[in-house]
């Protein structure tokens, strides 16, 4: 991970037929960024996608542009203990989806995480394995939190297959909670504290090489990253919706 300071612009100029937009935390393949009104009809394409709310929500109707406007000036302004991020893709900074931080806790350090991949060819490409790692080692070594907790389906093996790959764990379940195809599913709790998430990841950070080179590639576990990762209760209503 490297938060960016933009001093020498060499991260990203290189893309052709793009404009690199403003990133906060860049991997070698994705990188965080604030919201952005240019993507808002991306945020809308992603939560019209039934499919991909069956793995990560509850919540099934149709999303306006005037209600993702709506949704998007209340972050924009800031909302108390939330963090939202757009997920970029590297190569040809296109949006691939949306992170978040939730219910932030600076005296006990603990916080909800949340993740998405919106675009369906990105999906299983491990590009949700690698945000999970920047978005939890913002949280840990920049934030300075202690330990973060997420909810998943159970059906979602995908997204629970990607959480453990970072060092999340199963701490509980709320059994029968969640309908879905005809049956119940147990929606699933998962928390990874920071000393996990660094057996699991031993670092991501990009490091700058001494007189002021490129950045050091990342170490980042890769593997069948999950498409519909999870989903930012913060991230596009003020609902708590499940993490899956």
């Amino acid at each position: 991970m490297m938060l960016l300071d933009r001093h020498s612009g060499q991260v990203g100029t290189s893309r052709s037929n793009a404009v690199q937009p403003i990133v906060n935390v860049m991997g070698d393949h994705v990188a965080l960024g604030p919201l952005s009104r240019e993507v808002l009809g991306d945020y809308q394409r992603w939560l019209n996608d039934f499919a991909m709310l069956a793995s990560l929500d509850r919540r099934f109707r149709p999303i306006t542009i005037d209600w993702i406007e709506g949704w998007y000036e209340r972050h924009a302004k800031g909302v108390a203990h939330t963090m939202v991020f757009t997920l970029w893709e590297v190569a040809g900074w296109r949006p691939i989806g949306n992170g978040a931080l939730q219910d932030i806790d600076f005296r006990n350090r603990t916080a909800e995480f949340g993740l998405f991949i919106g675009e369906a060819d990105r999906r299983g490409r491990g590009f949700g394995t690698e945000a999970a790692s920047l978005l939890l080692e913002f949280g840990f070594r920049v934030l300075g939190l202690h330990t973060m907790m997420l909810r998943v389906f159970e059906y979602n093996l995908a997204a629970r297959r990607c959480y453990e790959r970072v060092g999340f764990r199963e701490f509980g379940r709320q059994r029968e909670s969640q309908f879905m195809d005809g049956r119940f599913w147990d929606v699933i709790y998962m928390e990874c504290l920071a000393a996990d998430f660094a057996t699991a990841v031993p670092s991501i950070i990009h490091t700058n090489r001494a007189g002021g080179g490129a950045p050091e590639p990342s170490r980042v576990t890769k593997g069948d990253a999950t498409g519909s990762v999870s989903s930012p209760r913060g991230d596009h209503d003020d609902e708590r919706a499940s993490s899956a």
